[in-house]
């Protein structure tokens, strides 16, 4: 394994984080992220925690990304994800690569609606676990015009991987951090009928759109025209303040 001066510098910086007393393993995330992003030359690095018992990914935390786009993969991407299911029983840094073919990725649905849209291209994976607890991972990615993350690379995230693991149980096991609900999808037609007053049919489109659906999708689902589709999209705009269907979509998926 090979650092230059600058990576051995932001590998001090990550270790730094790692040794830091006081932090909740929610805190200690939030501030490993950025400085494993500057470690590695990274344009997303995202961070969140498996539960067993709701058998999904939740508490999550980012750097150099949309949060409201992290929301969206906690609230329905993550169900069509490919690549965690094959990644979490490793356990250990691997590239995306290793377990799927980057022909296969982006090709996927799930490519093509949660990654491509937060530029996300080449990965790197790890998930932490004590032998008793799934503590956390570290989702690291990088844009199409980048090279895939190299040997040299990989053997960065395993020599950090047992500081790692050591940092996040010790902050798990002092200070547990509470579960945040997960927002239920179901949901937000209603919110968004309360807060900002759209009618039934408006909440129910920003919704489909905030699931990835396009406006011809959206109208052989309600049964009517595209430009009636077009007229919702433009009233739940107007009445949210969003200025876009990317704006709406994040705001959709944070509530």
């Amino acid at each position: 394994m090979y650092l230059n001066t600058a990576q051995t510098r932001q590998l001090s910086a990550v270790m730094q984080v790692l040794t830091e007393p006081g932090h909740s393993a929610d805190s200690l995330r939030q501030h490993l992220v950025e400085p494993v992003a500057q470690l590695l030359n990274a344009d997303y690095v995202a961070s969140l925690v498996w539960d067993a018992g709701a058998a999904r990914f939740g508490r999550g935390v980012c750097s150099r990304a949309d949060a409201g786009h992290l929301r969206a993969y906690e609230a329905q991407y993550q169900f069509a994800d490919p690549i965690a299911p094959r990644l979490h029983p490793r356990r250990y840094p691997t590239r995306v690569t290793q377990v799927i073919p980057q022909r296969e990725l982006v090709n996927s649905d799930f490519f093509n609606r949660f990654l491509q849209p937060g530029a996300m291209y080449w990965g790197i994976n790890l998930y932490a676990h004590d032998g008793q607890r799934d503590l956390g991972d570290l989702r690291i990615w990088r844009a199409r015009a980048k090279d895939n993350f190299d040997d040299n690379e990989l053997a960065v995230l395993r020599l950090l991987y047992p500081s790692l693991v050591l940092a996040l149980a010790r902050a798990d096991s002092a200070a547990p951090s509470p579960v945040v609900p997960t927002p239920n999808p179901a949901d937000r037609p209603g919110q968004l009928s309360a807060r900002h007053g759209l009618s039934p049919r408006e909440a129910q489109v920003a919704q489909w759109v905030a699931l990835g659906l396009c406006d011809k999708e959206i109208a052989q689902r309600t049964g009517v025209a595209y430009t009636t589709v077009r007229t919702y999209l433009t009233q739940a705009l107007r009445k949210t303040g969003c200025a876009n269907r990317k704006a709406l979509i994040a705001y959709v998926c944070s509530l």
